[in-house]
């Protein structure tokens, strides 16, 4: 009895020693490569370069769903024929200037973002911030893209 109990202290103690030289031994200190995001006229292409005019869009006779379409939808709204570049030319109603039409960036970003994550733009289209401004790196300066009218 007494040499089983000796024979079973040294096998855990050997095996006790075996365990804290493995974990005192250093570990494989590397990471995992960092992904470079996806970012729109940064790191990757600019497929948005036009601004709301890129993805508002005419697909089809009954998927029209170009900005000219969406704004006879609000009552009230007067002809935006004369308007050549959009959403440049927008803001010359959409100033926030007292008496003026409430700011577009309000309006934009409340359409597009109002729902968070359940927004079309965010869940269907995967839309973000770059989809419509871009940031020039050298400068730090953001714009709000614009392009020539689509209709």
């Amino acid at each position: 009895m007494r040499r089983l109990s000796l024979s079973l202290s040294a096998s855990l103690f050997l095996g006790l020693g075996a365990v804290l030289m493995l974990a005192s031994q250093p570990r494989s200190q590397t990471k995992p490569p960092i992904q470079t995001p996806d970012l729109p006229g940064i790191t990757a292409p600019d497929k948005f370069a036009s601004g709301c005019v890129s993805c508002h869009v005419k697909l089809a006779a009954d998927k029209d769903f170009r900005l000219v379409q969406a704004i006879k939808l609000i009552k009230g709204h007067p002809s935006i024929a004369a308007v050549k570049t959009v959403p440049n030319d927008c803001r010359a109603c959409h100033s926030g200037k007292p008496g003026a039409a409430k700011p577009l960036s309000e309006a934009v970003h409340k359409a597009h973002f109002g729902k968070k994550s359940k927004s079309e733009f965010v869940s269907q289209f995967h839309g973000q911030c770059l989809s419509c401004h871009s940031i020039d790196p050298a400068t730090g300066k953001q714009r709000v893209k614009s392009g020539p009218k689509n209709w």
